[in-house]
C-alpha cells in the first residue's frame, strides 16, 4: 500500500483509515456507506452545515459556500465536486465514488434541516432586520438592525443565516467607527460632481442606490435609466455606481437567462446601450419581474412535472440614446429617466481611471457609512416614519404618474433624512421636502413626455388629421373611402366608434410606416381607454359617449385635433 499523502486530521486522512477499516473487516472493497457517513460527521464537525430544501434538494453551507449536492446546474455541480474532491480525494464517476456521493446527499436530506437558501442578502420585515453577505475572506455578515450594524460568521450565527456569496462584488470591510460626514464628502467628490445630469437628479441616483439593502421594503424596485446623445456620460454615470457597490464596473449586455440569474445574486444589474429595438419581449418580461419584485416559473430541466422559481432581487440600472416607447407604460410607470448631457459635467478634469481608482479605494468607508445610514433608516421605519412619507406623498402629489414607486420613494426620502437633527427629521415627516418634490415632478414630466411623444395611437391620429387637411380640397372622397372614417370639418371626428378608429388608423400605420402593434378591436379598446390621458396631452380633446351600462367598444368618441 502506497503512503499516503493525507494531512493528518483532514477529511481525506479520515477517510482513508475508515477504508481500510471497512476493507480489512468485509475481506473484499470498502464499503463505502460507512465512508459517507464519516465524511458527514467530519464535515459537520469542521464547521459544515447541511440543509435540504421544502422540495428535497440537499445541499451544504462550508467555507462561506453553498454547495448543491444534486442539481442539474453543471457550475454548481462542478464547484460542488471539486471542493469534495479537494477534501475527500473522492471521484464521483468510479463505483466507490458513486456511492459516496449519493449517500452523502442521502444524509443531508436526512439529517439535515429544512432551509430556503438565501441570495446575497435576507430581511426580516417583520423586526426591521437585514442581513448582507459582506463577501470577504473573514465569511463575514452585515447584521444592521435599528439598533445599529453588527458583524457576524456566515452560516456560523445564533440567527441560523447563511447568504449566498456574489462572484462580482469585491469583499467589503464594516469600517465601526465610519464617519458619515466624511464618507459623504468623498462620494460627492467621486460620484455625484462626475454625473453629467442636473445636480438634483444626482442626488436622486445616489438616493436611489443607497436604499438597495431595503429593497425587501418595497414592492416596487424603479428602474433607473439614463438617457441622452453619444457621449453625453450615461455609461461612464453606471460605470461609476456598479464600481461603488461591486469595486469594478459592471456594465454588460447579455442574454435573459443570464439576467435572471444575474439579479437572484447580486445587488444591481446595469444593462448597457438598451435602446426600443433591443426591447424583446423576454427582455421586457425580465425589467418587470426585476421592478415588481415578482416571479418567473418556468419547468425544471430534466424533468415534466417539476418547477423552478427565478426571482430577481436587484436594482436594474440601463442606458439608451432613445426614449423607451410610450406603449410600456407598465415599465415607464416603474421606471425612473434621467436625461444626461456634456453641458451638465461639474468637474473640468475628469480621469475615469483615477476616478475608480479612488472610488475603490474609498469603497469600505462609503459601504461602510451606508451600512450605518440603513440602520438609522430602519429606525424610523420602525417607528412608522415609513407609513407618515407615504401618507405625505399621497397627500401632495395625489395620483402621480410615479404612484407606483411610492414605497421606495419613501425609502429613498428616509435615507435623504437619514442622520439629520431630530427637529429637521420631524419637520420633514410633517410637510413634504419641497427639493424632493420637485425631483418626483421632474420624473413625472420627462415620463408624461416620453408617453406623449411616442404613444402610438397619438402618434397616428396626428397624422390621421393632417394627411385628411392635405386631401381636402383635392382627393378628399378617396380618403373616406381609403379610412373609412367621416370627419366633421378638418379638426373633428364626431361619434366615431373604437372599430372605426382601429381600422382607420391600422390601415394609416401601414402606409405611412408607423409603430400600431395591436391586432384587435378588443385591444385597441383597451388600450385607447388606458392612454386617453397621454393622448389628450398630445393635443387632442376627446369626448367619451357611453351609456350607463355599455362597455368600451360600443362607445363613441368626439375627438378633435387642437394644433
Amino acid at each position: 500500500m502506497r503512503p499516503s499523502d493525507a494531512t493528518p486530521g483532514s477529511c481525506k486522512a479520515r477517510l482513508e483509515e475508515v477504508l481500510a477499516a471497512t476493507k480489512e473487516e468485509r475481506g473484499t472493497s470498502p464499503d463505502y456507506r460507512i465512508v459517507a457517513e464519516a465524511a458527514y460527521e467530519w464535515f459537520t464537525d469542521h464547521g459544515a452545515q447541511f440543509f435540504h430544501t421544502p422540495h428535497a434538494e440537499p445541499f451544504m453551507f462550508f467555507e462561506d459556500s453553498i454547495l448543491w449536492m444534486d442539481t442539474p446546474d453543471r457550475g454548481r455541480r462542478r464547484l460542488y465536486a471539486s471542493i469534495l474532491y479537494k477534501q475527500t480525494g473522492m471521484v464521483q464517476t468510479t463505483a466507490g465514488g458513486r456511492t459516496f456521493y449519493e449517500v452523502l446527499a442521502n444524509l443531508a436530506v436526512e439529517r439535515g434541516e429544512v432551509r430556503e437558501h438565501s441570495s446575497w442578502l435576507h430581511s426580516d420585515v417583520s423586526s426591521y432586520t437585514v442581513y448582507f453577505n459582506l463577501n470577504n475572506s473573514e465569511h463575514e455578515i452585515a447584521k444592521i438592525t435599528p439598533e445599529g450594524v453588527e458583524i457576524i460568521k456566515n452560516g456560523g450565527n445564533e440567527d441560523g443565516i447563511i447568504l449566498e456569496g456574489s462572484r462580482k462584488m469585491a469583499p467589503i470591510h464594516f469600517l465601526p467607527k465610519a464617519d458619515p460626514l466624511e464618507a459623504h464628502r468623498i462620494l460627492t467628490e467621486l460620484v455625484h460632481n462626475n454625473l453629467t445630469c442636473a445636480p438634483g437628479n444626482r442626488d436622486l441616483i445616489l438616493e436611489w442606490l443607497s436604499c438597495f439593502l431595503l429593497l425587501d421594503f418595497a414592492g416596487t424596485r424603479p428602474m433607473m435609466r439614463f438617457e441622452g446623445p453619444t457621449s453625453s456620460g450615461k455609461t461612464t454615470a453606471s460605470k461609476l455606481i456598479s464600481t461603488l457597490l461591486y469595486g469594478e464596473p459592471q456594465q454588460k449586455k447579455s442574454t435573459d437567462a443570464a439576467n435572471y440569474t444575474d439579479g437572484s445574486r447580486n445587488p444591481l444589474i446595469v444593462l448597457d446601450n438598451v435602446e426600443v429595438k433591443h426591447l424583446t419581449e423576454d427582455l421586457m418580461t425580465f425589467i418587470l419581474t426585476s421592478v415588481t419584485g415578482i416571479a418567473k416559473e418556468k419547468r425544471k430541466i430534466g424533468t415534466d412535472t417539476e418547477t423552478v422559481v427565478e426571482r430577481p432581487k436587484c436594482l436594474l440600472n440601463t442606458t439608451g440614446i432613445e426614449p423607451l416607447g410610450g406603449e410600456l407604460g407598465e415599465i415607464l410607470s416603474r421606471s425612473f429617466i434621467i436625461r444626461f448631457e456634456m453641458g451638465e459635467q461639474a468637474s473640468e478634469c475628469f480621469i475615469e481611471a483615477k476616478v475608480l481608482a479612488a472610488i475603490r479605494e474609498h469603497r469600505d468607508l462609503i459601504i461602510s457609512a451606508l451600512l450605518i445610514r440603513t440602520s438609522q433608516v430602519l429606525a424610523m421605519m420602525r417607528d412608522g416614519a415609513q407609513e407618515q412619507v407615504m401618507r405625505l406623498l399621497h397627500q401632495t402629489l395625489g395620483n402621480h404618474s410615479k404612484r407606483r414607486c411610492n414605497d421606495y420613494l419613501s425609502l429613498m426620502y428616509l435615507m435623504r433624512l437619514s442622520g439629520k437633527p431630530r427637529d429637521e427629521v420631524a419637520k420633514a415627516l410633517d410637510m413634504l421636502n419641497p427639493q424632493f418634490e420637485e425631483l418626483i415632478a421632474s420624473l413625472n414630466r420627462v415620463s408624461q413626455e416620453t408617453a406623449r411623444e411616442s404613444n402610438p395611437i397619438a402618434t397616428c391620429l396626428v397624422v390621421l388629421f393632417k394627411a385628411y387637411r392635405h386631401a381636402v380640397g383635392t382627393n378628399e372622397a378617396a380618403f373616406l373611402e381609403r379610412y373609412q372614417i367621416d370627419f366633421s370639418d378638418e379638426n373633428t371626428i364626431e361619434g366615431a366608434r373604437a372599430r372605426d378608429l382601429f381600422i382607420a388608423l391600422k390601415r394609416l400605420s401601414k402606409d405611412f410606416g408607423l409603430s400600431f402593434n395591436m391586432n384587435t378591436v378588443q385591444q385597441f379598446a383597451q388600450r385607447f381607454s388606458n392612454d386617453i390621458d397621454t393622448i389628450r396631452q398630445a393635443g387632442f380633446e376627446i369626448k367619451v359617449n357611453r351609456s350607463e351600462h355599455s362597455v368600451r367598444r360600443t362607445a363613441t368618441y368626439d375627438t378633435t385635433y387642437l394644433a
